[in-house]
């Protein structure tokens, strides 16, 4: 994957915008650094979000396609969601 450009950023993450080398898709990369710093608690809210997200499939939820663990960090690869931010989206179209 090549990252384009940064998309988002939470708490303890952040998704950039990345395109499959070999495919030329667009995917969203949702980054945990240094998760050998994280407490039990944490790293198994990680662990139940890949569980639930392999699992769940609808026309309204972003598809998980690959979950690595490369040493002090799990990235997610996701579907494209688009170029905006969560918090954005529905601002944008609830004006929440």
């Amino acid at each position: 994957y090549k990252i384009i450009s940064h998309v988002g950023k939470g708490c303890f993450s952040v998704v950039s915008a990345a395109v499959n080398k070999n495919s030329n898709r667009k995917f969203a990369i949702k980054t945990y650094n240094r998760i050998d710093q994280m407490d039990d608690i944490r790293l198994k809210n990680i662990q139940n979000e890949v569980q639930n997200l392999f699992h769940l499939h609808h026309n309204n939820i972003i598809m998980l396609r690959h979950a690595v663990k490369d040493g002090r960090k799990i990235q997610l690869i996701m579907e494209n969601g688009g170029q905006q931010s969560l918090s954005g989206l529905l601002r944008k179209t609830t004006g929440f």
